[in-house]
C-alpha cells in the first residue's frame, strides 16, 4: 500500500519568552498549558485573527507569535 503524501506546511518556532497555550485559536479559548522560554515547537497551522494577532497551532494547542505590546514571543527557526 502506497503512503499518501501530506501537503501540510510545517514551521519550527522557538519560544523567546514564556507564553500561554490555548485550546483554540481564539484568545478567549480555554487555557491548555504554558510554553517555556527556549522551547521549540513544530507548527502545523497559522491563523491571523481579526485584530491582526498571528496565532500558531502545534501539538499542545495554540499560542501567539507576539504579545499585544508587540514583543516577540516566538522566533521562526525553520520554514517548510
Amino acid at each position: 500500500m502506497a503512503e499518501e503524501s501530506k501537503s501540510v506546511e510545517v514551521y519550527t518556532y522557538k519560544a523567546l519568552a514564556p507564553g500561554v497555550i490555548r485550546e483554540g485559536a481564539e484568545m478567549d479559548s480555554d487555557k491548555a498549558g504554558k510554553l517555556e522560554e527556549g522551547e521549540e515547537i513544530v507548527v502545523t497551522e497559522r491563523k491571523e485573527l481579526d485584530d491582526g494577532t498571528m496565532r500558531v497551532k502545534f501539538g499542545r494547542g495554540w499560542t501567539s507569535v507576539s504579545a499585544k505590546s508587540g514583543k516577540a514571543l516566538l522566533k521562526l527557526v525553520e520554514e517548510p
